[in-house]
């Protein structure tokens, strides 16, 4: 693990004088404001628990340290940073063989552009293709669905709920109305937060969002793939697919040890062109992967052969 569990933070004048002198901070970020702190909440997921949130930063020569909003501190080497990667106005730094650790952008801050200077660009990022339905069908879907929903709870005016229960009519016509509707709501719910689900590729990993409003997220280290395959499903789909090294979930509600990125089918003979493709798509996240774009990885097979 890159990260190691400390006490002190870097600077104090607490324990000796000559050791916190020999590692000046060279930049530090504040507490997070309210507006931070809401914010990650309301984004928290498995990958991203509150408890691993960054609430401080600073940065020395040769470590970064970080406190948690848990009040745990840890630091890590900057070797060990492999870039970053924004997403709106959160930005990730990716710590190999570490949790990666998000901060939301300031103007002015001297530790972003410190972190900037060191990484670099964000790295390039691949959209993967997936199965899903384009996003105006999914959008159109979600209405009518919310829309059957919303029209079956407003019809529930026209029955005494609480009397039908306390009465044990449990299979009467409003009873049955009330199920209805619990059950539409609950599927317009489903909809919205589970479609579409997009994939990413670049050198922090694999990310992958579901929901029109990218609620829940899930995301793999770069260490943790240890493979990219190219499997054919009875000759009438590709599958490209990470094998891992360990088991996460990605997507779904289990944890796997593979999970497929994209599936490319395969029309009526061109399964020829389709494998093509397939090794191309798989060339193009092991490049993201490596932090290298698909030309570099091009121009590095012309100069093998």
């Amino acid at each position: 693990m890159s990260w190691e569990s400390i006490e002190e933070w870097p600077g104090g004048v607490r324990g000796d004088a000559f050791r916190s002198a020999a590692e000046p901070i060279l930049a530090q970020r504040r507490s997070r404001s309210w507006g931070e702190r809401v914010r990650a909440f309301l984004a928290s997921t498995d990958e991203e628990r509150l408890e691993h949130i960054v609430d401080k930063v600073a940065i020395t020569e040769s470590r970064v340290y970080v406190e948690r909003a848990s009040g745990a501190r840890f630091r890590a080497p900057r070797a060990s940073l492999i870039g970053l990667q924004r997403e709106g106005r959160k930005v990730r730094y990716g710590v190999y063989h570490g949790d990666d650790f998000v901060l939301y952008t300031r103007d002015g801050c001297d530790v972003e552009e410190m972190l900037a200077d060191q990484l670099g660009e964000p790295s390039e990022r691949l959209l993967l293709k997936s199965q899903m339905l384009p996003l105006g069908v999914i959008l159109f879907g979600g209405f009518v669905v919310t829309g059957f929903a919303a029209t079956s709870i407003w019809n529930l005016r026209n029955y005494d709920l609480g009397y039908l229960f306390a009465e044990g009519l449990y299979t009467s016509e409003g009873a049955l109305a009330f199920y209805l509707a619990l059950g539409l709501l609950a599927a317009a719910l489903l909809f919205w937060l589970l479609m579409p689900a997009r994939t990413h590729a670049d050198k922090l990993g694999l990310h992958r969002t579901r929901g029109v409003f990218r609620l829940l997220r899930w995301h793999v280290p770069v260490e943790e793939v240890e493979l990219i395959t190219v499997r054919e499903v009875a000759g009438v789909a590709i599958d490209i697919v990470a094998e891992l090294n360990t088991k996460r979930r990605f997507g779904g509600s289990t944890d796997v040890q593979s999970c497929v990125l994209e599936t490319i089918q395969v029309a009526k003979g061109k399964l020829r062109q389709s494998r093509a493709l397939a090794r191309h798509r798989r060339r193009a996240v092991e490049a993201c992967l490596a932090g290298r774009t698909l030309g570099d990885e091009s121009a590095k097979e012309h100069d093998e052969r």
